[in-house]
């Protein structure tokens, strides 16, 4: 498990100063690329990821969650014709 203390540090740091301009931040998100290209010749990297923070709990509408098994296997294919 990877704990980036900087990366969220900087994040707080602009929240904590859009906040006292008068620009509350709701939530943030960040994309992140690391690793190697996932395959030869694409832009896709091995551990590319995004997180996601929600500051302000009242944003939070509802949650779900996927039906079992729903998230196994490889959905890429789902409906392809044989």
């Amino acid at each position: 498990m990877l704990i980036r203390r900087l990366d969220c540090a900087v994040i707080n740091m602009t929240c904590r100063i859009m906040e006292e301009d008068g620009r509350p931040v709701d939530t943030v998100k960040g994309v992140f690329t690391e690793g190697g290209p996932a395959f030869d010749g694409g832009a896709i990297m091995e551990h590319t990821h995004t997180q996601v923070a929600v500051r302000n709990p009242s944003c939070i509408r509802g949650i779900f969650l996927p039906p079992a098994g729903e998230l196994e296997g490889d959905d890429c294919n789902a409906g392809a014709q044989a």
